[in-house]
């Protein structure tokens, strides 16, 4: 039930951050959710209207504001459980709430709650569109120094380049057999490596990444960069063919992209082992239009993985479009998210139907998840989003704030898995204000695989326990 409960925030995570654009630049971002199942063919009907009295009396909160973020539940509208993530001058404190302690690491460290619950990543959607605009400065410092180690060829011709202007000429930098040589390689991470970590801003964990793998590729054989101009002469995208290692790993190397503000751009990577079945390919598609007051946006990323026999994949098709009206605007669309380990297919399923007028977005989200050939799991989410000033956020550090900075990762992990009894106790409080016999249907409905053999839970604090036991007939 965890893992789908993650999964459930990381796919509206994902449609409030494509919804974004619907709400104005404010002083912040608040979301607040209620949910309801609509059909879970695992259930009975009573578990079923046991489950959704459970969730009628919870609500679900998300507050964001500059360089801040918080996470509530709250039950029949009290507060039961919260998490604030901000950032402050030289540390990013978490603070667990209501009975909850607070944390402080170190800016680029893993904040609390990531350490917390796993998660390896940052669930939130990166700002592709911001970077695709960042990309003629980096161009221009690339090409800059490919230009100084080889004579660089210009040809009038037109490449079509999906979903843009396209490329109206380009220049070829066409590499002999290793002449691409470790030091031209250095010359060009000196330019370009400043300049990427300032368009990546914020995003330590992913500027860390590409700089350790941007600096440790080694080119071998010939290679071939194109730089694909607009009409106007200016940079709009690129193409590399050739072979690349990491750390032994040898791949042929074909990249493909290109982006016009306004319409959209196409990305996409193919890594291929040199030797063997392993590969790589990742494609990002968007695409975005504008007739009288209607707009659209449509995006496609794949993600499809082969190493060492294992395949994994990953797809999210999102489709959406706001009609303005007077006063706001109409949204709708469809977003699927699908993920594929080891020949066990889960898929998610978002329909949304929201109204703006500008300050909040109001409507629901309609839902469904599937695995494998199961039948679906139904429901909706009932959302709003407003704009406005970001309250609840602690104003400083407090004194008592357990300080992980500069502590190795597992140890500073370690250290906050004491927030799991203040779960723990949350739950069996609010579990203990049911009815038995509700008691009793909605555990049944947990039990699943997931919940029976999953990582273990803090033992529940003492007094706060509760038991059910299930009739079993002979």
């Amino acid at each position: 039930m965890g893992e789908r409960m993650r999964r459930g925030i990381v796919i509206l995570l994902a449609f409030f951050c494509l919804a974004a654009p619907a709400m104005s630049e404010g002083t912040g971002i608040a979301l607040t959710a209620e949910m309801r199942l609509t059909d879970a063919p695992d259930m009975g009907k009573d578990a079923l209207a046991a489950v959704n009295g459970l969730l009628e009396r919870l609500a679900f909160s998300v507050q964001a504001g500059e360089d801040a973020g918080r996470i509530a539940v709250l039950s029949d509208g009290t507060e039961i459980l919260s998490a604030a993530v901000l950032g402050g001058d030289g540390y990013t404190l978490t603070a667990f709430g209501p009975e909850g302690n607070a944390y402080l690491t170190a800016p680029g460290e893993k904040d609390a709650l990531t350490l917390l619950t796993g998660a390896g990543d940052r669930t939130d959607l990166p700002p592709v569109l911001e970077w695709a605009g960042s990309y003629p400065a980096l161009a221009e410092k690339l090409f800059g120094v490919l230009e100084k180690n080889c004579a660089p060829r210009n040809e009038k011709q037109r490449t079509s380049i999906k979903n843009t202007a396209g490329s109206a000429s380009f220049v070829t930098y066409a590499f002999k057999a290793d002449a691409l040589t470790d030091e031209i390689w250095e010359e060009v991470l000196e330019e370009i490596l400043p300049l990427l970590r300032d368009t990546l801003g914020d995003r330590e964990d992913l500027y860390e990444s590409a700089e350790s793998v941007l600096e440790e590729l080694i080119f071998s054989g010939g290679c071939t960069f194109k730089r694909f101009l607009d009409k106007d002469g200016a940079d709009m995208g690129m193409q590399f063919t050739g072979t690349a290692s990491w750390r032994r790993d040898k791949r042929k190397v074909t990249l493909f992209c290109g982006y016009t503000p306004g319409k959209g751009g196409y990305f996409s990577l193919r890594l291929p082992a040199a030797r063997g079945d392993n590969d790589l390919h990742i494609v990002l598609d968007y695409a975005e239009a504008a007739q009288g007051d209607t707009r659209t946006w449509t995006l496609s990323a794949a993600f499809d993985r082969t190493y060492e026999g294992e395949k994994t994949a990953a797809k999210l098709d999102a489709a959406l479009k706001s009609v303005g009206r007077d006063g706001g605007e109409d949204w709708t669309g469809r977003i699927v998210c699908s993920r594929t380990e080891n020949k066990r297919r889960v898929e998610w399923t978002l329909t949304p139907s929201l109204a703006s007028d500008g300050e909040t977005l109001t409507g629901a989200v309609r839902f469904a998840r599937q695995e494998g050939k199961k039948d679906p799991v139904k429901g909706e989410i009932a959302l709003q989003i407003r704009r406005g000033a970001a309250a609840g956020f602690p104003d400083e550090a407090p004194e008592d704030a357990r300080d992980l900075r500069g502590m190795p990762e597992e140890e500073a992990r370690a250290a906050v898995q004491a927030e799991w009894a203040n779960l723990a106790r949350a739950a069996a409080r609010l579990m203990k204000t049911l009815p038995e016999e509700d008691r009793a249907l909605i555990t049944h409905a947990l039990r699943t695989e997931t919940w029976m053999y999953g990582p273990d839970a803090s033992p529940l604090p003492e007094g706060d326990a509760w038991t059910v036991k299930e009739e079993t007939k002979e």
